[in-house]
């Protein structure tokens, strides 16, 4: 890599603050959209202000599509989907995690917080610890 030293390193614009703003913004509004009418697993609607808390800001941050589903699966097998088959013959727990990621697309959530929302939707909506 080059580097340039006339490059004043004080008076440069830092974009990383404003990006990742507008990435946590973009993301809130993502969860306010797929959690929006759902349910918590123990009754209830999912809160915005829990939606908004840094915890949830973060997984959907930093968990991308593969990661999320490959935790969303060991979760789901641990807990009460096990291996039961849908009506359809796939696992249950397959067929939630293929659910989820259909509505994700159909809501037009992009791709880098699907991941994210899987997780949280197994969490919040069914009660099941990720793992």
């Amino acid at each position: 890599m080059v580097f340039d030293e006339d490059v004043d390193v004080e008076n440069e614009v830092d974009f990383t603050d404003d990006h990742l703003k507008s990435l946590k913004e973009i993301g809130k509004t993502c969860l306010f959209n797929f959690f929006q009418g759902k349910q918590m697993h123990y009754g209830g609607s999912v809160s915005r202000a829990m939606l908004g808390s840094p915890r949830v800001l973060t997984r959907i941050l930093t968990t991308d599509i593969i990661g999320g589903v490959d935790r969303a699966y060991l979760s789901l097998s641990l807990g009460r989907f096990g291996r039961e088959k849908s009506k359809n013959g796939l696992r249950k727990d397959m067929q939630l995690i293929l659910d989820i990621l259909n509505e994700c697309s159909e809501l037009r959530i992009p791709k880098c917080f699907r991941g994210g929302i899987l997780l949280l939707y197994i969490e919040f909506c069914h009660g099941i610890e990720i793992a």
